[in-house]
């Protein structure tokens, strides 16, 4: 188990092997504090009051900025933040603490919210939990477990989440998120190996969470790893295909590292993981009892977000100005 940040040490970035920090209760009390009195009007996800508040609480936000998007290990853990309390079990419901703590620390790390018109009804905070009639679904409305991924890989990559953001609301299952990092894929897998995931030899299938209207939509000949602005990223899907037999050997690879080696995050109530969608794969274990996240988007391009805060997965597909290779 890996030590929290020394709340003495608060705005000190500490070294690459910190990625975890936890609120003592005075500072979560003050955190939810804050939050009940910018809430008492109504809940406004875009007010930079949450950033503050986030800011205030003495969360390290330039630490996890600079986990995120300067190495290869973006990824990072929060704990004993404030969490509401169900309203009764098995059902899910207004969730302001979630909600406001999701909007202020991406807000404070610089990332705008969005969502999808073809994904989960247009939401831009999103409620994960096992979906009844969804039980065999891979995408989190199942229960069954849900293999490696980047979210929303079918899409350019200007159109993907550029971070995922997580906070437990209940977790009675005790079901993990697999997560596995490109550092620790880079690290594993043979000079051979990654080449052949350089090469534009892999198809993506689109992930079962959108309404695509029955359609299958496909990305292809595309690389699984590039490099992008100095660092290398991921594009990878629970169904990633390829006609290769090189690269059918190389999907099989890492398809087993991720199994062998991932992180397996079981996030409790208060609990966070945020981390960079484009350096990491993640799954989830089966979910055996209940289990409620709540989840948002994070992004820097800002440019192919709609006024209305939503991107649409049709009208990424066919923009000619954006890079479809990857």
């Amino acid at each position: 188990m890996r030590e929290g940040i020394d709340m003495s040490r608060v705005g000190i970035c500490q070294p690459p092997s910190e990625r975890e920090f936890s609120l003592d209760d005075a500072s979560r009390d003050e955190l939810r504090k804050a939050i009940s009195q910018k809430i008492r009007c109504g809940f406004d996800r875009k007010s930079n009051e949450f950033a503050k508040a986030i800011r205030g609480a003495g969360i390290p936000v330039d630490c996890i900025k600079r986990q995120l998007f300067e190495t290869d290990e973006p990824f990072f853990i929060l704990r004993n933040l404030p969490v509401d309390q169900p309203s009764e079990k098995w059902v899910t419901s207004d969730a302001p603490y979630a909600s406001a703590i999701l909007a202020g620390l991406t807000g404070s790390v610089g990332l705008s919210n969005f969502g999808y018109r073809e994904e989960k009804g247009g939401a831009i905070l999103h409620d994960i939990y096992p979906i009844p009639g969804s039980e065999s679904a891979q995408s989190n409305a199942g229960r069954i477990e849900f293999g490696f991924h980047v979210d929303n890989p079918f899409l350019p990559r200007v159109g993907r989440p550029e971070v995922l953001t997580l906070v437990s609301i209940n977790n009675d299952s005790n079901a993990a998120t697999h997560l596995l990092t490109i550092g620790e894929i880079k690290r594993s897998l043979s000079p051979e190996t990654l080449s052949v995931l350089r090469q534009p030899l892999f198809d993506f299938r689109h992930a079962d969470s959108f309404n695509l209207n029955k359609y299958k939509i496909f990305a292809t000949n595309s690389p699984v790893v590039k490099t992008v602005d100095g660092f290398d990223e991921i594009r990878w899907a629970v169904f990633t295909l390829s006609t290769d037999e090189r690269a059918r050997a190389a999907i099989t690879e890492l398809k087993a590292l991720a199994h062998a080696t991932c992180r397996r995050i079981v996030l409790q109530p208060g609990e966070l993981l945020i981390f960079n969608n484009n350096r990491c794969i993640h799954g989830r274990g089966e979910v055996a009892g209940w289990r409620w996240l709540k989840r948002i988007y994070g992004t820097r391009h800002e440019s192919v977000i709609g006024a209305d805060d939503l991107m649409s997965a049709w009208d990424l597909l066919s923009t000619d100005s954006v890079d479809h290779t990857f």
